[in-house]
């Protein structure tokens, strides 16, 4: 798996800044993406979690052979690494930093 983080300005953004994640896997004759919203933990270490649930594609397998999908994964994982102006471009994670899967915990109310 291979993992693509952006962060800086983002000129589609309201704000104008924004973080974001890709994700791009091979199984098979098939590849597969996520993509979305990240946000950047610092404590000790620096780590990656999505914001929300990210968005998953795939490519239909009649598609490819194995060989194909190979191609195809490497080809988008450089269109990640090559973005137009004002896009910050993706940065690929070194081997074995992850994306966490988000917090998805509900706030305690107050019972008073």
């Amino acid at each position: 798996m291979t993992y693509f983080v952006a962060m800086g300005p983002f000129d589609g953004n309201k704000g104008g800044v924004g973080a974001r994640g890709w994700r791009i896997w091979r199984k098979g004759r098939n590849v597969y993406w996520e993509f979305g919203g990240i946000t950047v933990e610092r404590g000790r270490f620096v780590s990656y979690r999505w914001a929300g649930r990210p968005q998953s594609r795939g490519s239909p397998a009649r598609m490819y052979s194995v060989a194909d999908a190979i191609v195809e994964r490497r080809n988008l994982i450089e269109a990640k690494k090559d973005r137009g102006q004002g896009h910050p471009g993706y940065k690929q994670l070194p081997p074995g930093v992850k994306i966490l899967p988000p917090l998805l915990r509900k706030p305690k109310r107050d019972r008073n």
